[in-house]
């Protein structure tokens, strides 16, 4: 599973494990093609290998022409440990963050541009080699999931949602290869996967994904997944959901594909999520049992009715957290559905006291929040009535982060 960047790095470790480079610097360095001459000529002006006369008299080539004219010495390795320490050297010697992020990208976008220059308008590109070559470039930058990043790129091209099956031995033509590259380039930049793709898979379901819609989460395929197993004792039921703050679409037409006795509203306050929920059921064949309303809970919801479910997964990063968040979150997803205020429950106050008034009698409320929340929630419905806290669910790191509350208010 592709897990995107977790948007409380205060509080949660991020889901995505350090992704180990496959190769060396030297290595991937001579798998693609080199530098200008400049950067050649510094890197042999401080290696000792230049002092024996090997290379004094080298024109400026590529470094794979030079490992292929001396790859049966000793000094092969070393010279290559060099040209690594070289590339180091001069990428250190930028002063701020941003700079040396300019110049690894420069570097290395010039590199993969050369090396499909040379393959990919004459020759077909085997699938192993593609994946290896373009995930060091993700490597190099620090971007998140280098590997599956890529792997779904591959894949996308191949008309496929993943390269399972798929031989490192087949080949890709010259144009597929470029199109992976280019999908590349947007990763180098921290835009996630999903938007690069146009679309995501979600509880077996296929959303289609624009910028800057925020992005459904492993964990909200799990709060659907218990919701589920709830609305299985109620199938023989007529069921009415609403859902707070959609997004996408995501739980609520997932919920709408697998129950057929259901009908459900889905409410946002940005009309770029509302316009992508109502695309998504249209793709899904699910208008019917849709109605989209753009509208912020903190408004006017007398008119919606009252629902047997009401689920929502709210804005609940603080302020404070707002300013640390993953660059692939903070530059391309929507802001107002990430900020809960300064304590991160700003929304959720709002949601928790019109629960009161849109469910029905024993009807529940389904939130996904932020790991320290639901204490806190806990004391929220305690201090006010009409709801009643049953109990909280934790997710596959094992933090809490559901909530499950009830109506308790009279007979409706």
């Amino acid at each position: 599973m592709f897990f995107q960047a977790c948007a409380r790095p205060s509080v949660c470790a991020p889901l995505s494990k350090t992704c180990k480079p496959t190769l060396s610097l030297s290595q991937f360095v001579a798998r693609l093609c080199a530098p200008s001459p400049q950067h050649l000529q510094k890197a042999k002006s401080s290696t000792k290998a230049s002092n024996d006369g090997r290379y004094s008299n080298m024109p400026c080539v590529s470094i794979c022409q030079s490992i292929s004219a001396s790859k049966h010495t000793a000094s092969k390795h070393h010279y290559l440990d060099s040209v690594s320490r070289s590339f180091a050297a001069n990428t250190c010697s930028l002063t701020g963050s941003k700079r040396l992020t300019e110049y690894r990208n420069s570097h290395l976008n010039m590199s993969m541009e050369r090396s499909l220059c040379t393959t990919s308008d004459r020759c077909n590109r085997p699938v192993g080699d593609v994946l290896e070559e373009m995930q060091q470039v993700l490597v190099e930058l620090g971007v998140l999931e280098p590997r599956k990043s890529v792997e779904f790129f591959i894949a996308h091209v191949l008309g496929m949602s993943t390269l399972h099956g798929v031989s490192a031995d087949r080949e890709l033509t010259g144009p597929e290869v470029e199109r992976v590259w280019e999908m590349v380039k947007l990763r180098q930049q921290r835009m996630p996967v999903q938007y690069i793709l146009g679309e995501w898979d979600f509880c077996d379901i296929v959303l289609k994904m624009r910028q800057p819609v925020f992005i459904p989460r492993p964990e909200t395929e799990e709060l659907v997944g218990v919701i589920k197993s709830y609305l299985k004792g109620l199938e023989h039921q007529q069921i009415r959901l609403l859902e707070i703050g959609c997004g996408s679409g995501a739980i609520t037409l997932a919920l709408l594909k697998e129950f057929p006795q259901m009908e459900a509203v889905a409410i946002d306050k940005t009309t770029h999520a509302c316009e992508l929920t109502a695309h998504n059921a249209t793709c899904l064949g699910l208008t019917d049992r849709l109605n989209v309303i753009h509208l912020d809970i903190s408004a006017d919801t007398g008119q919606l009715g009252v629902f047997d479910v009401i689920v929502s997964n709210p804005p609940y990063v603080n302020t404070e957290d707002m300013g640390t968040l993953d660059p692939q979150v903070s530059r391309y997803e929507d802001h107002t559905a990430l900020h809960g205020g300064g304590d991160g429950l700003d929304v959720v106050r709002h949601v928790l006291t019109k629960a009161q008034s849109l469910l029905t009698h024993k009807g529940t409320l389904w939130l996904e929040v932020d790991t320290p929340h639901p204490v806190r929630i806990q004391s929220l419905v305690e201090e006010t009535g009409g709801l009643r806290y049953l109990r909280t669910l934790q997710d596959f790191t094992a933090r809490d982060r559901f909530c499950v509350l009830q109506y308790s208010g009279c007979t409706r």
